[in-house]
């Protein structure tokens, strides 16, 4: 597509979505900076900091308000180049803490004696994936944190080591 054609689908948009895309694509434009340019352990701490989180969800739907926000982080993501799983549901997991949502951050890695080693990371709440396809035949690294200090309900893919203490973080993922 174009990029006139993109600039005109975009002005055609309500401010509302206007503003929550380019909410979503200045986040996801930082993530994707700071993934690359520091390891996971850093790049996770540093995110932390400048995060205000709202102590409770906002009133109303709040599956058609997450669902807003994920629609936003999976659109810009085609905008941001190298985009990777990891920082789209970075991206997802700061607007959902933004607004009061908790969510789980998972990484998992596929491995065997016939498979090359490969890292993915998703992004789930109430066990529901949000961001990054259905892993299921990725084994979890981690048991799901919040990179908020709340932390979310345990998955049903059960429990596994803290993501702080995974070995060497997760830097294949961020590439």
């Amino acid at each position: 597509m174009g990029q006139t054609t993109r600039w005109r689908r975009f002005r055609a948009r309500p401010a509302g979505d206007r503003w929550l895309l380019l909410r979503a694509l200045a986040i996801l434009a930082g993530v994707r900076i700071l993934l690359r340019a520091c390891p996971w352990p850093v790049a996770a701490r540093l995110l932390a900091e400048p995060t205000r989180v709202r102590s409770a969800a906002k009133a109303g739907d709040a599956a058609a308000a997450i669902d807003r926000l994920r629609w936003a982080v999976v659109t810009v993501a085609h905008e941001v180049p190298g985009a990777s799983c990891l920082a789209q549901a970075v991206t997802l997991q700061i607007l959902l803490a933004r607004d009061g949502y908790d969510s789980s951050l998972r990484l998992g890695v596929l491995a065997g004696p016939d498979i090359p080693f490969a890292a993915h990371a998703w992004l789930e709440r109430d066990g529901v994936t949000l961001v990054g396809q259905t892993a299921r035949a990725y084994a979890p690294l981690a048991g799901g944190r919040s990179l908020f200090g709340r932390q979310p309900r345990p998955s049903p893919a059960g429990p596994g080591v803290p993501l702080e203490n995974s070995p060497g973080g997760s830097t294949a993922a961020n590439r």
